[in-house]
Protein backbone atom coordinates (compact mmCIF):
# COMPACT_ATOMS: atom_id res chain seq x y z
CA UNK A 1 0.00 0.00 0.00
CA UNK A 2 1.30 3.24 -1.03
CA UNK A 3 1.16 6.51 1.94
CA UNK A 4 1.15 9.51 1.08
CA UNK A 5 0.64 12.41 3.68
CA UNK A 6 1.76 15.92 3.87
CA UNK A 7 4.93 14.13 4.91
CA UNK A 8 6.11 12.34 2.05
CA UNK A 9 5.54 9.48 0.25
CA UNK A 10 6.27 5.57 1.61
CA UNK A 11 5.65 2.59 0.88
CA UNK A 12 7.17 -1.16 0.28
CA UNK A 13 10.60 -0.86 -2.51
CA UNK A 14 9.21 -2.18 -6.09
CA UNK A 15 5.78 -3.12 -4.77
CA UNK A 16 4.30 -0.08 -3.86
CA UNK A 17 7.07 2.45 -4.78
CA UNK A 18 8.37 2.01 -7.33
CA UNK A 19 10.93 4.14 -9.35
CA UNK A 20 8.20 5.28 -11.47
CA UNK A 21 6.21 6.66 -8.83
CA UNK A 22 9.44 8.65 -7.70
CA UNK A 23 9.52 9.70 -10.96
CA UNK A 24 6.43 11.28 -11.00
CA UNK A 25 6.57 13.16 -7.93
CA UNK A 26 9.72 14.58 -8.87
CA UNK A 27 8.14 16.17 -12.03
CA UNK A 28 5.29 16.98 -9.99
CA UNK A 29 7.63 19.41 -7.20
CA UNK A 30 9.90 20.28 -10.16
CA UNK A 31 6.99 22.25 -11.76
CA UNK A 32 5.97 23.08 -8.49
CA UNK A 33 9.57 24.86 -7.67
CA UNK A 34 11.05 24.98 -11.21
CA UNK A 35 14.23 27.23 -9.49
CA UNK A 36 14.07 26.89 -5.98
CA UNK A 37 16.02 24.42 -3.81
CA UNK A 38 14.13 20.79 -2.90
CA UNK A 39 15.56 19.02 -0.05
CA UNK A 40 14.66 15.39 0.19
CA UNK A 41 14.94 12.72 3.19
CA UNK A 42 16.73 9.61 2.89
CA UNK A 43 18.38 7.01 5.08
CA UNK A 44 20.95 4.20 4.07
CA UNK A 45 19.11 1.22 2.80
CA UNK A 46 20.67 0.10 -0.33
CA UNK A 47 17.18 0.58 -2.02
CA UNK A 48 17.95 4.33 -1.61
CA UNK A 49 19.90 4.40 -4.91
CA UNK A 50 17.33 3.50 -6.79
CA UNK A 51 14.66 6.23 -5.95
CA UNK A 52 17.70 9.06 -5.75
CA UNK A 53 18.24 8.27 -9.24
CA UNK A 54 15.00 9.07 -10.25
CA UNK A 55 14.83 12.70 -8.41
CA UNK A 56 18.13 13.44 -9.96
CA UNK A 57 16.61 13.17 -13.49
CA UNK A 58 14.49 16.47 -12.55
CA UNK A 59 17.27 18.99 -10.81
Amino acid sequence: MLIRSISGVRGLVKTDLLPETCAAYAAAVHTMFPDGVIMIGRDTRPQENIYRMQWWKYS
